[in-house]
């Protein structure tokens, strides 16, 4: 209301006759025009990047109540007593508004209740709703040209990035971020130049850049988000300090429109197409611009997801991807994140020769071994459909173009629901093994099904990767391997029981188990883990966890003289250790030996 005021206001303060009307009113608008895009570029250019948002709108509270105060006491009109009186009241407002204005709480600020308002109403009370959003330490905040961008610690091995508030990348994420650069350099090895849409934390880039590439050119429109990325080094490799890469603030689609250069790969990694300007990167036009960009032999990919998205939104994406490309696969990476893989030519796996390429790749191998795979076949695991599985499937469903945007319309309306379940049970009918050629002559059947077990596993199929493991170890039933990876899969289906018969397997089977298998007894209930303590306990393995785990057993049914026994063992193979010395101190408490136990 008072700023419709504002106008008439300022015309009739300005008209000095009324046969001045029309020029008064022209000059006005010309002043106010001209103001509206100066403003626009000193807010967005230089006050945000500066200041801050709440910094910002301050200075324009305190340049409102300036220019008001300066009219004030122009008017020729008022007395000089009345000025006085204004411009100190006045003075007084300003100062006020500067000591006494609260700083905004970043941690809220960062909360992201737009895309997780569901998980806060859950709890019961603002407050507990407060202690939620500021119990994650915040290491990096800063109010970009485009973002708020924001690094978060909830612990003190665990990172995650925030755009806006939403989680786009983490620890948790690792699987899905580093496949959306590996899968594409395996299915082109040879490929020199790369441009990556999106930067997030670097661990796609760094993916890439274990290969043998010339040049990678990453397009992220967002300045801040190279800072944030610095906070991940442990998980990107310090990538950007490669002189290979070439980090460029732009947008990424006008980028590939106008750049007089081809590529052999192309990714485009932004994945919600419900943040404005994202929905651009799935429509058709900018599938045929990326297409015109590659090489003949190139690729480009995309990642998508499918929670938060209708079937007919995650339908329309696949179809429009897949009406874009000659050949097309789809790669299911962790759980509801998936790769769209389209190219010129046929797409080929070629394994013998992927294998010597990538036998001096350190990088590859340590990191497919922290995400559970054992070997570079183990991605085949990960495909899921080919362009005629695709159209199968998406058949009917609308185009996304520039023009109608349905997309970028459509997707928020889904924004917080669950449909993760709904879209895996309709897209299971069409799933297919990948087309190359394997099984007997690459690896050994029972390998082949482990693999692949390891694949279906890390994206979060248990169900199959409990089949493909039981496959194995039907073939290969000795295979400390296989009972290991079959135990892992049934804690993740809660199927303990069953779990902790297929962790004893596997120590039979191989005395180099007992480490991942004692990883296993934390999720295990009681009565089974001591199960597993009390096997390698009696297999005469030097682990102190067995004998503090049934010392800390026996502890909870106050059963003193079994704690003792136990610890007492542990004692003597690691006296000094932290664990030992911790569950030393609760036997101690527990005898009423305080003081011992403070020792």
């Amino acid at each position: 209301l008072l700023l419709g005021m504002t106008f008439p206001l300022v015309v009739c303060l300005f008209t000095q006759s009324l046969y001045r009307v029309g020029s008064s009113v022209g000059t006005t608008y010309a002043c106010n025009t001209m103001g509206a895009i100066l403003g626009a570029f000193v807010g967005g250019f230089i006050l945000l990047p500066l200041v801050g948002i709440q910094n910002s709108i301050i200075i324009g509270a305190l340049l409102n109540l300036f220019v008001g105060w300066l009219l004030l006491i122009a008017d020729p009109q008022s007395g000089r007593s009345y000025r006085l009186m204004t411009g100190g009241a006045v003075a007084t407002a300003l100062a006020l508004l500067a000591l006494r204005l609260p700083f905004w709480d970043r941690s809220i600020l960062t909360s992201g209740v737009t895309i997780y308002a569901s998980s806060f109403q859950t709890l019961p009370t603002d407050s507990l709703r407060l202690e939620e959003m500021r119990k994650d330490k915040i290491l990096y905040y800063r109010e970009g040209l485009t973002a708020t961008i924001s690094v978060h610690q909830p612990r003190k091995d665990y990172l995650y990035l925030k755009t806006n508030g939403k989680i786009d990348g983490s620890h948790g994420d690792a699987f899905t971020m580093l496949m959306t650069g590996y899968l594409p350099m395996l299915l082109h090895p040879q490929a020199e130049q790369v441009a990556v849409i999106g930067l997030g934390t670097g661990m796609t880039i760094k993916a890439i850049g274990s290969f043998p590439v010339k040049k990678i050119e990453v397009l992220e429109i967002e300045p801040a988000m190279a800072e944030a990325a610095a906070f991940f080094h442990e998980l990107n490799g310090r990538i950007l300090e490669d002189p290979r890469v070439r980090l460029i603030p732009t947008d990424g689609r006008n980028y590939i429109m106008a750049t007089p250069n081809f590529y052999d790969l192309i990714i485009s990694e932004p994945s919600n197409p419900w943040i404005a300007g994202v929905a651009s990167l799935f429509t058709k036009e900018f599938y045929g611009v990326a297409k015109e960009k590659l090489k003949p032999d190139g690729i480009f990919a995309q990642w998508i997801h499918y929670y938060s998205m209708s079937p007919d939104d995650f339908r329309m994406v696949l179809r429009t991807f897949g009406e874009s490309f000659p050949h097309v696969t789809v790669w299911n990476m962790q759980e509801s994140d998936f790769l769209l893989v389209g190219s010129l030519r046929e797409q080929k796996f070629d394994y013998p020769h992927l294998r010597k390429m990538v036998s001096a790749n350190h990088t590859l191998e340590r990191d497919f071994k922290e995400q559970g795979l054992s070997d570079i076949y183990a991605v085949l695991g990960l495909y899921r459909m080919g362009k005629k599985e695709l159209l199968e499937f998406a058949g009917g469903a609308d185009f996304n173009t520039d023009d109608n945007a349905l997309l970028e319309f459509s997707a928020p309306r889904n924004l917080g629901r669950s449909t993760s379940d709904l879209n895996q049970r309709i897209m299971e009918p069409f799933v297919m093994d990948p087309p190359w050629n394997h099984n007997s002559r690459w690896v050994s059947p029972a390998r082949h099904h482990y693999y692949l077990s390891q694949a279906f596993q890390a994206s979060g199929w248990h169900e199959r990767a409990l089949q493909e493991v039981e496959r194995a170890t039907s073939i290969d039933l000795r295979n400390a391997d296989y009972h290991l990876l079959r135990a892992q899969i049934l804690v993740a289906q809660d199927k303990t029981s069953e779990a902790t018969k297929s962790a004893v397997a596997a120590l039979e089977y191989g005395s180099d188990k007992v480490k991942p298998v004692l990883a296993i007894t934390e999720d295990l209930y009681t009565q089974q883990a001591k199960e597993i303590y009390l096997w390698i306990v009696g297999s005469g393995a030097k682990e102190i966890l067995p004998y503090v785990g049934l010392g800390n057993i026996a502890l909870r049914r106050k059963e003193l003289l079994d704690a003792e026994r136990w610890l007492r063992q542990a004692e003597k193979l690691q006296a000094k250790h932290p664990t030992v010395l911790l569950a030393l101190g609760r036997l101690e408490s527990a005898k009423g030996n305080d003081s011992m136990a403070v020792r």
